[in-house]
């Protein structure tokens, strides 16, 4: 395990300059956490970012970013499934709320956008 810094912790494969590169866990003194793949020291390619209060995304990365097929669970069960892109979900997706009402549809930057289907629960 080596420290990049005070406050972070890696465990991992590295580049020969030491960046994170491969398969490898960095974890914050926050709690946070990233378990997945590193291209010169950022995120990129397959893993899972946990956060604090139950924050978590699993899937592909790109730059440090949320990008390609990815499913992120908010706070208070909040859940998207579906396409990313730099960081905001982006294309073909489906949003469950705390309430249970889902939205299956498009998106552009974060926004339901295009075509799409509310349905409430009962």
């Amino acid at each position: 395990m080596m420290s990049i810094s005070n406050h972070t912790r890696y465990l991992g494969q590295k580049n020969l300059s030491g960046k994170p590169h491969g398969y490898g866990i960095l974890t914050f003194s926050d709690g946070r956490q990233y378990d997945g793949r590193f291209y010169e020291g950022k995120y990129h390619g397959k893993g899972t970012l946990t956060g604090l209060n139950g924050v978590k995304y699993v899937g592909e990365w790109q730059n440090d970013k949320c990008h390609g097929e990815g499913t992120l669970i908010g706070l208070n069960g909040v859940k998207y499934v579906g396409e990313w892109q730099n960081g905001k979900c982006h294309g073909e997706g489906i949003i469950t709320f705390a309430d249970g009402a889902t939205y299956d549809g498009e998106f552009q930057s974060h926004q339901m956008h295009g075509y799409g289907a509310m349905t409430y629960p009962n």
